[in-house]
Formats: C-alpha cells, sequence, structure tokens
C-alpha cells in the first residue's frame, strides 16, 4: 500500500473563508491540476512551481502551463520541489523516484543515468546538497539515502526507524538529521544522536543559520544548544508546514488556517482562517502564495496598503476623502476632519446625522460648504446651517472666489456665497432655484472650475459654461467619442483629464485641439475609472479605478496594482505630506506610492521551447540546421504577478547582422516560416506599462544553404565547365578542323617553298621554268599532253599529270580534283555542287575529290548558296 504524506492524512477541511481581499484564489478552474497543492517553488525565470496530486504546474502571471506522467515525471504526486547548486530543479515524490528538470525537460530514472541506482518505493520527505555536491534524501520507510556525484547510492538507517524528516547542517558545516526518533550529527562516517523526542508525535522542521523550529503535534517548538528543546506556542489544530523566520516573524500552516508568530511578543495571528494550509512562498515581487490542501493557491501582493481606523464613528462608512491643508477629511454617513501628530489622530470636527449621506466637503474663507444628500450645508458659529433642504447636492465648487457652482439631480445652478450669509432664512426655496439655473440638458455628474468657466460632466458627455458669453458648449460635435458616462474632470494647466466609466481616460489638449485615448489595452489597468486627483508635490496625475491606481509622471502611466477591491464610483483618495489615503468604499488605508515605485521589478523573461519546422528542440545556442529545416518557434512567457495583464513583448531579427525586423508581438509566441540560407540573430524582451524591461534572451543559429548553393557544388560546376571546354577545343580545333590545321601548316610550307623552281620541257623539247609557283593556275591533261596554265600565258607539253602531280607533291596547295585537272587551290575564285572557277574558267570536280578540294570556309559558302 502506497504510503501517503502525513499532510494528506491530516487533511480536516472546513468550509472556505469568506474573502474579503486582498486574497486572489486559483483552483482548476485557473487551469491548475488540481485543487490539492502540496508546495510551490520561484525559479531564476520567475516563473512559480506548484506541486499537486496531480503532476506540476507552473505560473507566469496570466497562465498555468501543465505537466503530467506524459511529460516526463516519475509520479503524479509532488510533495517538494527545490534546486541544486547546478541550477537542477529536483521534484520529489510519493513513489520515492525524484525527476529533475533541466535543459527544458525532465528527467527521471530511466532517462538520467545519475539516478538508475535509486531504488524507489519509499516516499521522499526532503533532499538536501553538501558542499561536496552530494545528494541526500530523507525517506519514510527507506532511512536516509545518499546519491554521491558518481551515481553511486548509500544507505543510511541510524534509529533503525527508517524515518528522515529533514536534512540540514550547524554552524560547522556538520551535517544534521531530523529522524523520527531525533536528531543526529553526522561526521567521519558516525552518527551522533544530539537529543530525543516522542517518536509517535507528527512533526515538521524548519531550519536556517543554525535556528532550528519544528513541530510536535500542535505545539511549536525551538531547539538550543542543540541538545534539547522547548515549547514556544500551541495551535488548536497539528501544524503541517513551518516558514522561516523574517523579521522576527514566522509564518504557520496548520489544517484549520494559515498563522504568524511573533516572535517578540508570544503572540500569534491568523491570515487565512478555516483551510489546510501546506506550504508558503514569497516571490521575487513580494508577494506571498499560500498552497492548501483542497482549495488551491491563494496569492497575496506585496506591498499591501496598511488599513488605518482613526474614528470609530466613520471606520466602516467612508465615501469621500478631502485634504484641508494637513487635514484628512472623511465625509460618508458621518464627517471628520482629522489631522495626525505624532502619528496619533485627532478629531477636530464631526458631523453626525446618520440619515445624511456627505458628498463633498469644501472650505471657502476658513467657511466648510458641505454638499449632502439632503442639500447644502454651511457651517455657522460651529453650527451647521441647511440651505436646499431636500435637495441632493452632489458635487460643489467655488469659483471667482464669491460663487457657487452646485450640481443637483438635473440641473447645476449657481449661487453668491454672500447670498447665504444675508439671507433671512437659511432655506432656499426651491422656485428661487430657478434664477440660478445655469444647465438642464442632461443629469450632471461632476463640475471642473477654470477661469473662462465651468467645464461639465454628465452621464451622456462633457460641456463647457462660459462665464463670459453664459453659453453652453456641447463638446460631443466636436469629440463624438466621449458621448458617455462620466465619472470625474480635472483641469491641470492646458490638459483636461475625463474619467470615463467603461471607455478609461481621455486628455483632451485645449490648445491643440486634440484628444487622447488611455485605455487597458494600451496604458492603464481598467476602463473604470471613478476619480481624478492631482498631486502637486510631485507633479502626477493619479487615477482611481476598480483595480487599484495609475498615476501619469513624465509622459507615461506608471500601474500600482493596490491588491484591493475598491467599489465602483466609490473610491476616494486624499494626498497630504506626500502620503495617500484611500478609501475603497467603506474601509480607509494609507500608503506612501513610492513603496511600488521602488519596487516594481522588471518582468523575467522564460523562454522554455524551440521548435524546428514543428519538431520540439533543445534550447541551445549556436546551432545550424539545414536549409530545410527553416521555420522557428519559439514560445516564452514574462513572470509578473501584479501587471500580468499589461506585459508585452517584442523581437528582433537579424541576418548576417543587418536588422531585417524590429516590432511588437501580439502575443508569447514567435514564429518564422520558410527562412532563407544565413546567419540569424533572434532577440526576444518583454516590456511593463511602467517601461520596465526584461533581460532579452538571445538566440543565434545558421541554416545552411542547400547543397547546390554551396561553394563546393560551385567549384564543382566551375571545374566541369572547365572540362568541357577543354573537351570542345580539343574536338573541334583537333578533329573537326583539321583541315583548317592543313592550311595553315600548307601556308607554312608554302613560304618555305615559294622561291623554287619547276622546270619540264615542251612539247618542242624547250625547257620551261617557272620560278613562282604561285603563277601556276592549273593543269589541264589532254591525252598523252597536258596543258599548264599560268596567270600570263599557257604550254602544252608531252608528259602525263602524273608526272606533274609528282612534281608538285611537294605543295599541298596543288590538289588533283578531277582525273584530267589539277588545280591551285589559292586561285580558287568560286566553288559550285560539281565545278570549280579560276578566272573564269569552269573547271570540272570529281565527287571523289570534293570533300580533299573544299575548305571549312568555302563548305560554308556553298551551304549558303544551296
Amino acid at each position: 500500500m502506497r504510503v501517503k504524506m502525513t499532510l494528506y492524512i491530516l487533511l480536516i477541511s472546513s468550509g472556505l473563508y469568506s474573502q474579503s481581499n486582498p486574497y486572489k484564489q486559483y483552483t482548476q478552474t485557473d487551469g491548475l491540476n488540481s485543487s490539492t497543492v502540496y508546495c510551490s517553488y520561484q525559479d531564476l525565470n520567475g516563473l512559480i512551481w506548484f506541486g499537486t496530486d496531480k503532476g506540476v504546474n507552473w505560473f507566469d502571471g496570466s497562465k498555468f502551463t501543465s505537466f503530467s506522467l506524459n511529460d516526463g515525471l516519475s509520479d503524479s504526486e509532488i510533495f517538494k520541489i527545490q534546486n541544486d547548486s547546478q541550477q537542477k530543479i529536483w521534484l520529489l515524490t510519493n513513489n520515492g523516484i525524484p525527476s529533475i528538470y533541466y535543459d527544458s525537460e525532465f528527467k527521471t530514472r530511466r532517462t538520467y543515468s545519475g539516478l538508475t541506482k535509486f531504488p524507489g518505493g519509499s516516499f521522499l520527505w526532503c533532499q538536501f546538497q553538501d558542499k561536496n555536491g552530494n545528494q541526500w534524501f530523507g525517506t519514510q520507510s527507506d532511512g536516509i539515502l545518499k546519491l554521491d556525484t558518481t551515481g553511486k547510492i548509500t544507505k543510511y538507517d541510524p534509529d533503525n526507524l527508517s524515518t528522515c524528516f529533514h536534512i540540514w547542517t550547524d554552524e560547522q558545516d556538520r551535517l544534521l538529521f531530523a529522524t523520527k526518533s531525533g536528531v543526529y550529527r553526522f561526521e567521519r562516517g558516525m552518527f551522533t544522536k544530539l537529543f530525543s523526542y516522542d517518536r509517535n508525535k507528527k512533526r515538521r522542521f524548519s531550519t536556517q543559520d543554525g535556528f532550528v523550529l519544528f513541530s510536535e503535534g500542535e505545539k511549536l517548538m525551538t531547539t538550543y544548544d542543540n541538545k534539547s528543546y522547548r515549547s514556544l506556542v500551541e495551535f488548536v489544530s497539528s501544524i503541517l508546514f513551518i516558514g522561516k523566520v523574517e523579521n522576527n516573524k514566522v509564518l504557520i500552516g496548520t489544517n484549520t488556517g494559515l498563522f504568524e508568530y511573533n516572535f517578540s511578543s508570544g503572540k500569534k495571528r491568523i491570515i487565512l482562517p478555516n483551510i489546510a494550509v501546506s506550504s508558503t512562498l514569497k516571490d521575487h515581487e513580494g508577494g506571498l502564495w499560500i498552497t492548501t490542501l483542497k482549495h488551491g493557491v491563494f496569492y497575496i501582493a506585496g506591498n499591501s496598503p496598511k488599513r488605518i481606523d482613526p474614528c470609530e464613528e466613520c471606520s466602516n462608512d467612508e465615501y469621500r476623502l478631502y485634504q484641508q491643508q494637513n487635514k484628512l477629511v472623511i465625509a460618508g454617513n458621518t464627517i471628520c476632519s482629522l489631522n495626525t501628530i505624532d502619528s496619533k489622530w485627532n478629531i477636530v470636527h464631526q458631523f453626525l446625522d446618520p440619515k445624511i449621506r456627505v458628498n463633498k466637503v469644501i472650505t471657502s474663507k476658513k467657511e466648510d460648504f458641505i454638499a449632502t444628500n439632503n442639500g447644502l450645508y454651511k457651517k455657522v458659529n460651529n453650527k451647521d446651517v441647511l440651505y436646499l433642504s431636500g435637495t441632493a447636492v452632489k458635487d460643489i465648487e467655488i469659483i471667482n472666489k464669491t460663487d457657487l457652482v452646485l450640481v443637483l439631480s438635473r440641473s447645476i445652478v449657481k449661487i453668491a456665497i454672500d447670498s447665504l450669509g444675508l439671507l433671512g432664512e437659511p432655506t432656499i426655496d426651491r422656485n428661487e432655484l430657478k434664477k440660478h439655473l445655469i444647465f438642464d440638458l442632461s443629469k450632471p455628474t461632476c463640475i471642473e472650475k477654470s477661469k473662462l468657466g465651468i467645464w461639465i460632466g454628465t452621464v451622456d458627455g462633457v460641456y463647457f459654461y462660459s462665464l463670459k458669453t453664459h453659453s453652453i458648449i456641447d463638446l460631443r460635435e466636436l469629440y463624438p467619442e466621449i458621448a458617455c458616462t462620466i465619472n470625474d474632470l480635472l483641469l491641470i494647466g492646458n490638459s483636461l483629464w475625463i474619467a470615463t466609466k467603461g471607455k478609461g481616460v481621455y486628455q483632451l489638449l485645449l490648445n491643440e485641439n486634440h484628444l487622447i485615448h488611455y485605455t487597458k489595452k494600451n496604458s492603464i489597468q481598467s476602463n473604470y475609472c471613478s476619480s481624478l486627483y492631482y498631486d502637486d508635490q510631485t507633479d502626477q496625475i493619479i487615477a482611481i479605478h476598480t483595480k487599484g491606481l495609475d498615476i501619469w509622471d513624465k509622459g507615461q502611466w506608471l500601474n500600482i496594482p493596490l491588491n484591493l477591491r475598491i467599489n465602483e464610483g466609490r473610491g476616494a483618495l486624499a494626498i497630504i505630506r506626500g502620503n495617500y489615503y484611500l478609501s475603497d468604499g467603506n474601509k480607509l488605508y494609507s500608503f506612501s506610492p513610492s513603496l511600488w515605485l521602488s519596487s516594481l521589478e522588471h518582468p523575467r523573461l522564460n523562454v522554455y521551447s524551440l521548435y524546428i519546422n514543428d519538431r520540439r528542440e533543445e534550447l541551445i545556442n549556436n546551432f545550424t540546421s539545414s536549409y530545410d529545416n527553416n521555420s522557428i518557434k519559439l514560445n516564452f512567457r514574462a513572470s509578473s504577478f501584479r501587471l500580468s495583464s499589461l506585459i508585452k513583448y517584442h523581437y528582433e531579427l537579424k541576418k548576417n547582422d543587418l536588422t531585417i525586423i524590429s516590432e511588437s508581438l501580439k502575443g508569447s509566441e514567435l514564429q518564422l516560416a520558410s527562412l532563407s540560407p544565413g546567419k540569424y540573430n533572434i532577440k526576444v524582451w518583454a516590456t511593463s506599462r511602467n517601461n520596465l524591461t526584461s533581460k532579452p534572451y538571445l538566440l543565434t543559429f545558421t541554416i545552411l544553404p542547400p547543397w547546390w548553393e554551396s561553394w563546393w557544388f560551385f567549384l564543382l560546376i566551375i571545374i566541369l565547365l572547365l572540362g568541357v571546354i577543354y573537351l570542345f577545343f580539343k574536338i573541334r580545333v583537333l578533329t573537326y578542323n583539321k583541315d583548317i590545321v592543313r592550311e595553315i601548316l600548307s601556308a607554312i610550307v608554302k613560304r618555305i617553298k615559294r622561291e623554287r623552281k619547276i622546270v619540264f620541257k615542251d612539247n618542242e623539247g624547250k625547257y620551261i621554268t617557272i620560278n613562282n609557283m604561285n603563277d601556276l593556275l592549273h593543269v589541264k591533261s589532254a591525252g598523252n599532253y597536258v596543258e599548264i596554265h599560268c596567270t600570263n600565258k599557257h604550254y602544252v607539253t608531252r608528259i602525263t599529270m602524273k608526272e606533274i602531280e609528282l612534281q608538285l607533291s611537294d605543295y599541298s596547295n596543288f590538289v588533283r580534283i578531277h582525273h584530267s585537272h589539277l588545280v591551285n587551290m589559292d586561285h580558287i575564285s568560286e566553288v559550285g555542287r560539281d565545278h570549280v572557277v579560276i578566272r573564269e574558267e569552269l573547271i570540272p570536280v570529281s565527287r571523289r575529290k570534293r570533300n580533299r578540294l573544299i575548305t571549312p570556309n568555302q563548305k560554308e559558302i556553298i551551304h549558303k548558296k544551296t
């Protein structure tokens, strides 16, 4: 029978705690493998890992990624996750065979040689790496296992009970082991028992810097002198988890909730009640992650505002906050004017009618005007005098230091301040208001004063009332996009800021007549903005919405998630001496914005998979790929838990050090298809709305050209071409053009023998001498005689053609073209199919002699003529 973790056995779950923020809960509906979560861990890339009874999840701030047995885990139940000095992530399992995550994949006993000798079969409680790189494991029934760097396994069991809960070192770097019966020290291969305890009690351990905490059932214990221990505090149920000591406090998880124990005061404070808590983790952003055994994961963001309750009468009913010099005015069903001296609140004035809701308080000449749902009040002689009885006043402004502008339910009126003091009766008749009416076109919501007039926000847009012309200008005609419900207006310099219900924030540049729109998609956290404020000390604009604050600073929005749920339309802010006081509708909080601005971390980019042609590959740099493996896909996520929805991704692609593309991505995946051969650099990074940039990830690779574009192929082609050219000339010149060679040789011989003479007798017996052989044109046979035709004359002699041919054999230009004709080829002027022409005389050519006679040039001439 499989051994289940004691945490699982101890699970006694009550009903889920009815949360009031700041908790955010994640369950299976959000992507967790299971709502039973045993442990958590944050890696160097900022990802939060969760070990469950159905595998592992990691969370990047926006979504969960799931891993199971199909992804290489050795077991589905993961009870502890931690890293070693080589940044390998170890996952301790229920079946006793750990998994290791590195090089972007899970490795087990089947796939990693360092675990092949791991026995398995016994639940793993803990893991520890010593200074020599050896891994030590505490098990449920196999004692202590030592895995050295060679993969050898050594088993130890000092108390013969085969259980080890925790492993750590003392000040001398000696190994300590918490077993079922006590604590042992390991030195020089020997175990020494330091102290004993009851082996039947369930225990959890936490150690750091020589400080040891452990549980004994429901009691929190600590050791001293490494020889004994004492009790610190007792809880109502069994302790399941003990955290690390920070600021003299420690978090304790029990099967009935999460507690904080203060060592200084000895008191415990409930943080998350009625839930079995298995572990906690403080992330890089200061947020707290709480894993539970049936309710998934809870998250508490870091730097939460501090709740204050300065006044019992108004502590649960704050609605509006205002600043009067250095006093904080709280307005709701009660009104208090408070100031703070040495962090102590002193109530200056209180308005106690519980039926009246105060909407706004404003001061002029040391007079307080109070706008309520029952009318306008003015403080006279320390008494509150009512004007406009029964008329709800939603907003109020003082203009020109002399007049009050009041926002009523369906109109806006202007009343002189002095007239309120001169009236015999404090209540103004409703009919009297008609004389002061300046606007009744729609339901007004807010007003903002300026030197030239009044800006008016309504449920359907923005209007401007001119004090000079007493006319109304409808801004919807110029800017149709602001035809929506206006929650607040703020005029700073030449910019009118407009807070809307559902459309974000608009900035109207009055000098340029230009409207800028800020939404959830491009800058702010929520499109429902309830109110706007100006901090004159820092020259910042603050927008309040349901998810926190957005601060306009030096031309950009800084997003500050408060981890509070601010009721729609009821968030209010006052700024006193650089400190912010915020109402979420029924509670009051105090904080400094610098707390967030200084702690906003750069997002951490995690590139977790690389695909080449849809085939997953190992994440390595400087790899080469063939020309047909040229489609690259990268998957990545930037971890940010407070601003996860505001992360943007960007990439830059370079080829051969030349930038090809540099742009933003719509999602967290980059696909590049059909890349041409070359050397590439891909740089990927993430940015937050606060312009914080992650460390870029650089991927370098080379796509090889196809074989027909490689250098060796071009070299081979050149060699082949040279060979073909050589063969062509060899065949063309030496074979097909042998007649040209013969003619060249003949010309050479002709020049050598040009001066030689030829002598023969004519038929009269006289000697005939031809001194220049070029004068001889042709010879014709006529029976036993031959006719010798020269350039100037011709001769007839008794001699045979054979004898003449013999005498002219040394001259290659003399050819016998017919059995009766021998010609000097240099004098042929025309060649026909069956004759040649020498000095207009046609001389026949036999077929057999024709090829010997005709040169290539002559062949071309014949071919053209025929």
